[in-house]
């Protein structure tokens, strides 16, 4: 690859270039919803799961879509590619990344061949795209305005850069960066104590429970700390341990901490590992 996605200008930077900045993206503005917390992220691209798309929500069918109740503009995902189908002026290619799986369309330029526009992705490969989030008789997919083949480190690096913007638009920015000199006092956790916890992870604000019993996500993280293993733990392993719980209560939670940052899928998109 001739250019780093990753170099100022590149489909992260959020001034200077690669066409996605505000006033040149080729998809247009949009208004934002009144209860979506507006941020520099949406109006540049953020870095994805695909399960965060499948659950991103709209407050009418005009609205801008929301994760976390943060704005979407442009969207990012690395997945592998499930199946590719040309047609006459679009590419449908099905991803998969493990949390999901989304349609992203890629449209052919005049005079170009749909195949033109994705040189080297294939089906079975690892491919990231590019776009933003579209939804099409109440199915969702991506619009796509780049379609391009990755190495298996750069799927990694995608997976640490939904960590980071999720946790980022969540939290603010770190302690001793420029954006966290005008934050509230006490909004990050320390990084010098309590045993060297990340600097991205901040105090939460909601109590653990009526009478200080355990929410349910604190016993999901308990019993994953338990039982650590190479490959993570199963959903089906979860559910049995916290028989108090549900199903559907354990997904939802597990869910909540996916998107937070905390857990990330492994084998496969029932098995999960805590982020430490």
């Amino acid at each position: 690859m001739s250019q780093s996605p990753y170099a100022g200008g590149g489909y992260y930077g959020s001034q200077g270039g690669g066409g996605y900045v505000q006033g040149s993206s080729p998809f247009g503005g949009s208004q934002a919803s009144p209860s979506a917390q507006k941020s520099e992220a949406s109006h540049s691209i953020r870095a994805c799961t695909i399960g965060q798309l499948t659950r991103a929500t709209q407050v009418h069918t005009d609205a801008p879509f929301t994760v976390g109740g943060f704005e979407l503009g442009h969207v990012t995902i690395v997945g592998h590619v499930k199946s590719l189908r040309d047609q006459a002026t679009n590419t449908v290619i099905v991803i998969n990344d493990g949390s999901g799986e989304l349609e992203a369309r890629l449209w052919a330029d005049a005079g170009q061949s749909p195949s033109d526009s994705y040189g080297g992705v294939h089906e079975g490969g690892i491919a990231r795209v590019t776009g933003s989030l579209k939804v099409f008789g109440a199915k969702k997919y991506i619009n796509a305005a780049c379609v391009r083949p990755v190495e298996h480190n750069e799927r990694v690096f995608h997976h640490f850069e939904v960590m980071y913007s999720t946790i980022r638009l969540e939290r603010g920015a770190p302690p001793g960066t420029k954006a966290a000199e005008h934050a509230p006092a006490g909004a990050f956790a320390s990084s010098t104590g309590g045993g060297g916890a990340s600097a991205y992870l901040a105090p939460s604000s909601k109590p653990t429970g009526s009478g200080g019993k355990k929410s349910l996500k604190e016993e999901i993280t308990d019993y994953m700390k338990k039982h650590k293993s190479e490959d993570g733990v199963s959903v089906k392993d979860i559910a049995q341990a916290l028989s108090s719980s549900n199903a559907k209560q354990i997904s939802e939670a597990l869910d909540q901490l996916l998107d937070e940052g905390n857990v990330y899928t492994t084998t496969d998109g029932s098995t999960f590992a805590l982020v430490e």
